[in-house]
């Protein structure tokens, strides 16, 4: 019978990419549908290709740079120069914005009633 080899909680394999980039675009969709609202007062501005762009560049912006300070400012300690940090970084601050945007989209759609 051979050994079963188990990660122990310290050497658990990264995130998939797929996870970090899924994060990241649902943080990004939901930055774009958030500021349209906060902006515009309606979806109308999806549809104008200049504001789109302009929504587009602001909220993928927001999710290269915020996240790039932090990796950064983490990289100071040699242990945490490594991808599964920077993956780590990059997944939690896509989920920490969409749920974010959500919220504030939800509470605009719910005022607005």
């Amino acid at each position: 019978m051979s050994p079963v080899a188990t990660a122990s909680p310290t050497q658990s394999t990264p995130r998939p990419m797929w996870h970090v980039y899924a994060a990241l675009a649902a943080a990004v969709v939901a930055s774009i549908l958030s500021q349209s609202i906060q902006q515009h007062g309606t979806f109308a501005a999806l549809s104008n290709a200049t504001l789109l762009s302009n929504l587009i560049a602001g909220a993928a912006g927001m999710m290269l740079i915020l996240p790039g300070i932090n990796v950064a400012i983490a990289s100071i300690w040699q242990s945490k120069r490594n991808s599964r940090a920077r993956r780590n970084i990059y997944f939690w601050w896509g989920v920490g914005v969409a749920t974010l945007q959500v919220l504030i989209l939800a509470s605009r759609l719910g005022a607005n009633g």
